[in-house]
């Protein structure tokens, strides 16, 4: 790759970054987004539940029944539906490529991950990453902290006020007065 892309890619976003790197990357539509949009066009609690049959169906047969029901209740603008969306190695689990060790197809995570990164995953390249190191380090930190006070107790006293015990150490903590330890 030629150094002015390299330089011109590091102030795009991830998604065109995907586009330009990994274009033969196999990528899936999330089924919850998608069923959205199904659901808008295809309101009712039958359809719905056909929808993710279809989607979440694991061998052929159980996808073909799946289709033939939507065909039969949806007719004609439900299959032309999801012919409009695209490849069904995208979509159902049934066609996905077995060589990859994952039958996912929601983005649970990606969307977690997404919120986690908050205004950083709207940036470039570079910067996403920083933010990424930065979110490393402060869940790291909450798990030491989390190591380091496995032992402690904790008892209310009253609302808003506590008394934590580690080994014959007790330290008082009001949330109330917002003071702790020897200073509460």
């Amino acid at each position: 790759m030629k150094k002015s892309s390299l330089y011109k890619m590091k102030n795009m976003g991830v998604d065109l970054a995907l586009k330009k790197v990994w274009l033969d990357a196999d990528r899936r539509y999330c089924c919850r987004h998608s069923s959205r949009n199904f659901k808008k066009e295809f309101p009712g609690p039958l359809l719905y539940i056909l929808f993710y049959r279809a989607c979440n169906a694991t061998n052929p047969y159980t996808f073909r029944k799946a289709m033939e029901r939507l065909r039969k209740e949806g007719k004609a603008t439900v299959m032309k539906w999801f012919a409009d969306l695209g490849k069904q190695s995208k979509w159902t689990k049934n066609k996905f490529n077995t060589t990859l060790c994952s039958d996912i197809n929601t983005s649970n995570f990606v969307e977690s991950f997404n919120s986690t990164l908050g205004i950083d995953r709207c940036k470039p390249i570079l910067s996403l990453l920083e933010g990424i190191r930065r979110v490393c380090m402060i869940a790291q930190m909450v798990k030491d902290i989390g190591k380091a006070t496995k032992f402690c107790e904790c008892h209310m006293l009253a609302p808003g006020e506590f008394e934590i015990h580690e080994g014959k150490s007790q330290f008082p903590i009001s949330l109330n007065q917002r003071k702790y330890g020897f200073r509460a």
